[in-house]
């Protein structure tokens, strides 16, 4: 337990900074829709939202099977999935080319600065998939594609109602002291 107290003692500067990792309150942004408007985060309180952070590169890799798979499995359940083009070609024209190609029926959403990238990537590659959840609250984070943990961890928020960590349990304990 010592051990674990000296390694966060001297992490914890870097990883207060950091944010954007479970059981921290996921960062609100704005962001252009393809299909025009603007999406908020905050406005999905109270579902849970799939974050999909990708290039458009990524979908040569299938990444965005992802997408259709949680869509059709979880969409019954109140779970939003939003796809956020970064990168070069964060264009609301290469979204709309990307949603349509892809046939996606889903929410795509473009950050032509990167300043939400930057925000959520912590020097993360893409695809970078974020589960928030209804109070929004980060409940999970990976990199690369992984289907079935992204569906496994959203059966568990949705039926528990309660995701806890182990960062957030480890992040407790040193809080308490103990």
């Amino acid at each position: 337990m010592r051990g674990i107290l000296i390694l966060l003692t001297l992490l914890s500067p870097i990883l207060l900074l950091a944010g954007e990792f479970p059981g921290e309150t996921a960062t609100d942004f704005s962001l252009p829709a393809a299909d025009g408007g603007q999406v908020t985060l905050s406005s999905f309180r109270g579902s849970s939202v799939l974050l999909n952070f990708v290039e458009r590169d990524d979908a040569v890799f299938g990444s965005f099977q992802i997408e259709r798979n949680i869509q059709a499995q979880f969409s019954s359940r109140g779970v939003v999935v939003l796809t956020i083009l970064v990168g070069d070609d964060a264009t609301r024209e290469s979204a709309e080319n990307l949603r349509d190609a892809l046939h996606l029926t889903h929410t795509v959403l473009y950050d032509e600065d990167g300043s939400v990238w930057e925000r959520y990537s912590h020097s993360s590659s893409t695809p970078l998939e974020i589960i928030v959840n209804s109070s929004g609250r980060i409940a999970y984070r990976t990199e690369g594609i992984d289907t079935n943990s992204i569906s496994e961890k959203l059966s568990q928020l949705l039926s528990s109602g309660i995701q806890a960590t182990t960062w957030w349990r480890i992040k407790e304990l040193f809080r308490k002291g103990e």
